[in-house]
């Protein structure tokens, strides 16, 4: 990198944390709670910061950050937070975690002790494997647990708030996202879409492939050339970075989604955004969303779900009933709304 690359660089970060400041003194005119989230890179974070926004969307502050790099200075974080601290807001939401997220709370926590600091972790431990990125991540978060610099955790994988609490005696709790209120479309394209990245747990190939089986279907799927191979009839649609909204649109469209991953929280956001926007979505045993529905459950989840024949058996089982899942999703999704703002007030009364 160049003097002058360095120089603009600097330049730029010094506009952004000003811009950052401006925005969290105009959020405690109106709100006691700051949530703070890591700004995406393309898709890494993206579903975490649309998740955030899900449930927070007017006290949001993104922090510049490259993939999971740190951009701001450790001098600006500790101004952040000293300004964070000298504001007086009653608590910090994280959403989503870093490790260089301490310098801020630590910072707030002495220029203002009585500020309650909480975590909304949106991971899940099959993660940590081979992973050193993550692991330091988890390495500090549970320090600052043991440092009383995160006073309540609330997960949104079922069954975490439990392992940690028994682990490290800290409050936790589930919490559950918002989705989106939208009317169906009129207009359906006869697709499946298999709307995930090409990261291993997201059992994509499968997916896609399962897809495939069923010929006389469009296959909507994000670019990738890995499955062109089993594309003998050219049914796939490959799709650029969408934003959230043009993603909605996109799911609201297919005939059915597929979600039928190895590892999710709260079943994903393809999965719930799929059922709020009226489109069936296959799913797996990976989480517990559909609790509250024998009636979904039996219809949606995958049993086998590194299983190409089992899942593009299911398609055919949903897409033959799509009428009906449709309706129940919508219902289901606001019903889980209801849920979601139960649980968070919880949350932010601790």
């Amino acid at each position: 990198m160049s003097k002058l690359d360095i120089l603009f660089k600097s330049l730029k970060n010094k506009t952004v944390f000003e811009e950052m400041l401006v925005e969290i003194e105009k959020i405690r005119k109106t709100s006691e709670i700051l949530n703070l989230q890591a700004q995406p890179t393309g898709y890494s974070w993206l579903g975490v910061y649309n998740a955030g926004l899900s449930l927070f969307p007017k006290c949001t502050v993104a922090i510049p950050q490259e993939y999971s790099n740190q951009v701001l200075t450790n001098k600006q974080l500790q101004l952040l937070g000293n300004f964070i601290g000298e504001l007086k807001f009653s608590q910090i939401i994280y959403n989503g975690y870093n490790s260089y997220f301490t310098i801020i709370s630590q910072e707030a926590l002495k220029k203002y002790p009585p500020i309650k600091i909480k975590l909304i972790y949106h991971g899940f431990f099959a993660e940590l494997a081979g992973n050193p990125v993550l692991n330091k991540i988890i390495e500090q978060l549970v320090e600052d647990v043991k440092c009383k610099r995160i006073h309540l955790i609330g997960f949104v994988k079922k069954g975490n708030s439990e392992v940690f609490e028994k682990l490290f005696n800290v409050s936790c709790q589930l919490i559950y996202y918002k989705n989106p209120e939208l009317i169906p479309p009129k207009h359906i394209n006869k697709s499946i879409g298999v709307l995930t990245n090409q990261s291993f747990r997201k059992n994509t190939t499968t997916q896609i492939i399962a897809a495939l089986i069923l010929k006389q279907y469009n296959v909507s799927i994000f670019n990738s050339d890995d499955c062109d191979v089993f594309d003998d009839n050219q049914k796939l649609i490959k799709l650029p970075l969408l934003s959230h909204k043009e993603f909605l649109n996109t799911l609201s469209m297919n005939l059915i989604n597929s979600h039928v991953t190895f590892s999710e929280a709260s079943g994903g956001q393809v999965f719930t955004e799929s059922l709020a926007v009226g489109v069936p979505c296959l799913t797996s045993l990976t989480h517990g969303y559909l609790d509250d529905s024998e009636e979904l459950r039996k219809a949606l989840l995958v049993e086998r779900f590194d299983d190409s024949w089992a899942i593009a058996q299911k398609m055919e089982e949903v897409i033959a009933d799509r009428e009906r899942l449709s309706k129940l999703g919508i219902e289901y999704s606001q019903q889980m709304n209801q849920k979601a703002d139960e649980f968070l007030s919880k949350f932010l009364e601790f």
